[in-house]
């Protein structure tokens, strides 16, 4: 093993814990002393008096120890001059903790003075500045110039993407805690033999900054500030560009990584925060609102707006964040899935953004609006991004068949066949689903009828792609009929699977509302299909809202369950335990107005009964509901009985 790459004991990661833990609540006392606290607004989601400045108590630690490291290590090897020290590979290491010190101390500077945003970015590419003499920009195209901006904005972007999603208890600190993990499991695990700097530094990243986590989660006691967030964003991004200090994620020299592939990895691992960012920033663009404008519209917020409590919203995130650190592990382990694993990584991290964008949220007063192109073009748009989902998912299908056709070991001919082949295949398929207007149809809802309409144009454009290939090629060297029979499959079910993607996400957020604490608790009279709708679409009609049980009057209805909850008889329901507080919602105009009154009295005489309106009414102007972008569903009304 290296001796610049020790793996740090058990016991030193715990004292990292142990000592940012206690340093933290330290930091609590003193800051509340001082005044230094954070009070509920009406722009921020935490709803009583918070401390601040708990960068303070973890970032100081991560560098103490790893300076302490570094020093250790100089002096065993008796390093006496410049070239030696770079030789050794401290050199590395060490230009990152100047540079995430200078971005803890900027960060510090700005929860004090609160720095303009063009003098905050200039800090930031000069705490960078040491990374790239020393280290060099990630090498990407071959160009210099082209090269140094990419990382420079990679550096950035990420550091303030981790910024941007300290917005909740516990989850930028979780989030972060979660991908140094991964990180350092990973190179862990492919590269016992030699394992680089950035193993050792994410492993004692994590053990620090979880430290911080626990008096960060919910209720959070304590708030990472700028100091924090700006720390965390910089080593996140510095351990995960592609260089020496991760040895490119490259785990022998007979299998290097290409700049590309090294590129995917890293994006895997900062997945979640680049996700949140570009879904504030593209949603804010969609409803002609600047993106410097504050609001609860993150990822988090749409989590809890859909009635998820601190831990349910903080336990998803983490794992969408755990999720990601997988896909980076894997894709480091096979550099010959890279690909299709990536495209499928990104494809279902975009349709849960897409997913998250239709939940309403409570926006902030614009400073200024833009009147985006996203703004004036939204049909043409959504269509586009289906189809850009579509040309990535027949893409990842179409090599991934190869890759189990040959046991995930793909020879040159084969690889080249591949290669020449998928435009024909890409563009049969795409053209299938243009004929059969699939991207005008919606994703929102589900039915057997709407999963014949959207696998018949997946059947014929796998069939017409597989024809194309044998007319233009012939079946030389490298072309397989098994690898086609695989890719169909693969093809139709990933179809369906992503134009149904909602309806889950849909019944796995009913399903954890219903194990919510926060949200107005309520009970649906009429299990029927406007019992299941009403079910779904709660939390967009009247805020969090967790659906705490279904009762019928029919029999045959009584047994079933809807999203995991037992369909029961009003009286069944009474003897069971209930909410102390429940409303009643009624979802159809035939449930008896008697029977409601006589559960009503059941629950209590104080509670309260709505029943589920929809009405169409004939609108004349240009003032239409069409026009405002709201959701569909909020035509539909739940009024009070």
């Amino acid at each position: 093993m290296p001796p610049t790459s020790p793996w740090i004991p058990p016991l030193v990661l715990l004292a990292a814990v142990a000592a940012s833990a206690a340093t933290t609540a330290v930091v609590i006392r003193v800051v509340l002393r001082l005044g230094f606290v954070a009070m509920p607004r009406a722009d921020r989601w935490h709803t009583r008096v918070t401390a601040l400045h708990g960068g303070v108590g973890f970032a100081p630690v991560f560098l103490l120890i790893a300076a302490g490291i570094l020093l250790a290590m100089g002096a065993r090897l008796d390093l006496e001059s410049l070239k030696a020290v770079r030789d050794s590979g401290l050199l590395e290491p060490a230009v990152v903790l100047v540079g995430a010190a200078a971005m803890f101390l900027l960060g510090l500077v700005d929860d004090f003075k609160r720095l303009r945003p063009a003098t905050k970015l200039a800090g930031q590419i000069v705490a960078a500045a040491p990374l790239m003499v020393v280290v060099g920009p990630f090498s990407l195209t071959g160009w210099m110039a082209i090269d140094l901006l990419v990382t420079y904005a990679w550096i950035v972007g990420v550091t303030n993407a981790v910024n941007l999603l300290d917005n909740m208890d516990g989850i930028s600190a979780g989030v972060c805690t979660v991908a140094f993990a991964s990180i350092a499991a990973t190179l862990a695990v492919h590269m016992p033999g030699a394992a680089p700097p950035a193993a050792w530094m994410a492993a004692l990243m994590a053990a620090a900054t979880f430290g911080f986590w626990l008096h960060n989660r919910p209720p959070a006691r304590v708030f990472m500030g700028d100091s924090g967030s700006l720390f965390l964003g910089f080593m996140l991004a510095t351990l995960t560009l592609p260089g020496a200090l991760n040895d490119r994620w490259t785990i022998s020299p007979d299998r290097p990584l290409s700049s590309l592939q090294q590129g995917l990895v890293a994006v895997s691992f900062a997945g979640i925060p680049i996700l949140d960012t570009v879904l504030v920033t593209v949603t804010r663009l969609w409803r002609s609102q600047s993106p410097a404008v504050g609001g609860k519209d993150h990822s988090t917020h749409r989590l809890a707006r859909l009635g998820l409590d601190g831990w349910q919203t903080l336990g998803t995130v983490l794992a969408l964040a755990a999720a990601s650190g997988l896909a980076g592990f894997f894709m480091v382990g096979s550099p010959s899935i890279i690909y299709p694993l990536f495209g499928l990584y990104l494809v279902a991290l975009l349709l849960v953004g897409v997913w998250l964008s239709r939940v309403p949220v409570v926006v902030s007063e614009a400073t200024g609006t833009v009147q985006s192109f996203l703004s004036r073009r939204r049909t043409p748009i959504i269509q586009l991004i289906k189809a850009l989902l579509d040309a990535m998912i027949v893409s990842a299908c179409y090599y991934g068949a190869y890759l189990l056709r040959f046991d995930f070991s793909l020879d040159d001919p084969t690889r080249l066949a591949v290669v020449r082949s998928l435009p024909l295949v890409l563009a049969c398929c795409l053209l299938a689903h243009l004929a059969f207007r699939s991207y005008t149809r919606s994703w929102r809802s589900g039915s057997a009828s709407e999963m014949v309409d959207h696998a018949l144009p997946a059947v014929v454009g796998a069939a017409a792609g597989v024809a194309a290939v044998v007319v233009a090629f012939g079946l030389p060297p490298g072309f397989s009929r098994g690898a086609f029979v695989i890719f169909g499959v693969l093809w139709v079910l990933a179809t369906v699977l992503s134009r149904f993607s909602f309806v889950l996400l849909d019944e796995i957020s009913a399903r954890l509302r219903a194990r919510s604490g926060q949200a107005k608790a309520v009970v649906i009279y009429g299990a029927g299909r406007a019992g299941r709708l009403l079910a779904t679409e709660a939390a967009f009609l009247d805020g969090p809202v967790r659906v705490v049980g279904f009762i019928d009057d029919d029999e045959s209805k009584q047994g079933c369950r809807i999203h995991g909850i037992r369909v029961a008889a009003p009286e069944a329901w009474i003897s069971r335990r209930r909410p102390p507080q429940v409303e009643i919602w009624v979802s159809s105009p035939l449930v008896p107005a008697d029977r409601v009154e006589q559960f009503r009295r059941m629950l209590g005489d104080e509670v309260v009964v709505r029943r589920l309106d929809v009405r169409i009414s004939e609108s004349v102007g240009p003032a239409t509901d069409a026009g405002s972008g709201a959701h569909p569903v909020e035509q539909a009304t739940a009024h009070r009985a």
